[in-house]
């Protein structure tokens, strides 16, 4: 969705296993931007595999 120049950016999600774990999904909110005449992106992930959870982000 684009606001005001701001992409946002949002959903669920679903990755595929590697060798250090298996598939794993979450909720994510990405949002891309313009500042001084740079793109720059912050974001959250929640990300949930079996009965573990952990949060990536730029903030």
């Amino acid at each position: 969705m684009l606001m005001n120049g701001i992409l946002w950016n949002q959903g669920v999600f679903r990755d595929t296993a590697t060798l250090d774990y298996s598939a794993y999904g979450g909720i994510k909110e990405q949002v891309i931007y313009e500042k001084d005449g740079n793109i720059h992106t912050d974001y959250v992930y929640l990300r949930v595999k079996k009965d573990t959870y952990w949060v990536d982000s730029s903030f």
